[in-house]
């Protein structure tokens, strides 16, 4: 797709990115069945650290494939959108990105509470290697949700600087993640 204005490349870049996202997390997804696959079949000493990697890796197949699939059509509608009045695109995908945003905080806080939860187990006689496991695979979601979140926090900002409706842009607070009102100054 060959964009007609830099706009348009900011958000095929966006889609192109959120795409390869997901192929990465295919990626990973298969190798950690294969790895799990391979700790369940031998009954290694760590056999328990499997369950989780196999969980995870599931969990990676199933958003990466759903991203995957609808990247395409998502970018197409989001270019229509922008094409035919940017203004509203900028209305509806800003409020798209909000919920996006969104979701990752609350990913954050469940990723933090596996974390503590595989340390826990780290702790008991009958956990180690399901800790292990598990703590391997958050820390992984860790890094691919916050350089997804970064994505997504930079694609924000774009669609917050294109003109609304009543002339205004907004920013994205770094501290909060949250949209705030641009208001011009009296001297502009």
């Amino acid at each position: 797709m060959i964009p007609s204005n830099k706009s348009q490349a900011k958000i095929i870049a966006y889609f192109q990115a959120e795409k390869a996202g997901s192929l990465f997390a295919l990626i990973i997804g298969v190798i950690g069945l294969l790895i799990g696959a391979v700790f369940v079949a031998t009954q290694i000493r760590f056999v328990d650290a499997a369950y989780p990697v196999l969980l995870f890796s599931l969990v990676a197949l199933v958003a990466g494939g759903a991203v995957w699939l609808r990247s395409d059509g998502q970018l197409a509608r989001v270019l229509a959108s922008y094409q035919k009045n940017p203004a509203t695109f900028r209305t509806l995908e800003e409020a798209r990105m909000e919920r996006v945003l969104r979701n990752f905080r609350y990913y954050r806080w469940a990723e933090l509470a596996l974390v503590l939860l595989g340390i826990w187990l780290l702790t008991t006689q009958f956990g180690k290697a399901f800790g292990v496991g598990l703590l391997i695979e958050v820390l992984i979601l860790l890094v691919f949700d916050g350089i997804a979140e970064n994505r997504a926090q930079q694609y924000m900002r774009y669609v917050q600087s294109i003109p609304s409706k009543h002339g205004r842009s907004s920013r994205l607070t770094k501290e909060t993640g949250r949209a705030q009102k641009r208001v011009p100054s009296r001297s502009q």
